[in-house]
């Protein structure tokens, strides 16, 4: 093997003498730009590529949905905006993707709306299930330090096919005032919201609580908020709260088991707003 360096004198001298004095020429100019047009081009669709679909709205969807289907609850949280995750903390969040059971699934998506307007994206999409099931859902996004960030999230009309899981859905009155979904869990935060919500309770657990997400409208001069427990052997006493602001709320409650332990069997919540939507969720004691 012959390891001696190559001679590179005479590619120099076709350098100097012949590309250079040509790329000073008119036509040498216009193929310096397109070559430089080119590698940008190259360049800019490399960078959306590399960054998991983040440039595009539609890729930040499909990779939350990815997420959520392959049980990464804390990558698809991460894709959310700061000001989601203010209102929004990750078992909130993890509560609703548990509630809404399509999502979970390995659904078809088909984008129905698609559009970007000053600065925020807006996404609609109708996810079909492995069961037939269908949902519409919905992402709004804001650009975050270059990069796409969901805003809001929801699913809307969820359809569910015979024999498929139950999906909560959310309920709405006349003024515009949303039952949004209710998380139900037997351990709450300091404030008394619910950790992590789940749909069977042991039948040990000191207290039942339920965290209920709504929307209340702009115009809303106030409200009451309404909860009761419904039990095997009846129901508990209506817990009343009062509504003072507007946007998206949480408002928890929390029932006192009565004995030793609560009785095994069916159980359900329903919560209601002054204004008329009523929100129902069912779970089991074990």
């Amino acid at each position: 093997m012959d390891d001696k360096m190559p001679d590179m004198s005479k590619y120099l001298s076709i350098i100097q003498n012949k590309l250079i004095p040509f790329l000073q020429t008119k036509n040498g100019k216009i193929i310096a730009y397109v070559i430089a047009a080119v590698l940008a081009l190259l360049l800019i669709m490399h960078g959306v590529g590399s960054s998991g679909g983040h440039n595009t709205i539609d890729g930040v969807a499909t990779e939350q949905l990815k997420d959520i289907q392959n049980g990464d609850i804390d990558k698809a949280y991460a894709l959310t905006s700061s000001a989601f995750q203010q209102k929004n903390s990750l078992d909130v969040f993890s509560g609703y993707v548990q509630g809404n059971q399509i999502l979970k699934q390995n659904p078809s998506v088909n984008f129905t709306e698609n559009k970007v307007d000053n600065g925020v994206g807006d996404l609609k999409a109708t996810l079909t299930g492995s069961d037939n099931s269908t949902a519409e859902v919905e992402w709004q996004l804001v650009q975050e330090n270059n990069q796409w960030k969901i805003q809001v999230f929801q699913v809307n009309n969820p359809q569910v096919s015979a024999g498929a899981a139950t999906v909560v859905a959310g309920a709405s009155d006349s003024s515009g005032a949303v039952i949004h979904d209710l998380l139900i869990g037997d351990q709450a935060d300091l404030d008394g919201y619910v950790d992590s919500a789940k749909s069977t309770l042991p039948s040990s657990a000191q207290k039942i609580y339920v965290t209920a997400e709504v929307v209340i409208p702009s115009n809303s001069t106030g409200s009451k908020m309404q909860a009761v427990l419904h039990m095997p052997s009846g129901s508990s006493s209506p817990q009343t709260s009062d509504i003072t602001g507007t946007g998206n709320i949480l408002k928890p409650f929390a029932f006192n088991r009565n004995g030793s332990s609560w009785p095994t069997g069916d159980y359900s919540i329903t919560v209601t707003l002054s204004t008329g939507a009523t929100l129902t969720q069912k779970f089991k004691v074990e």
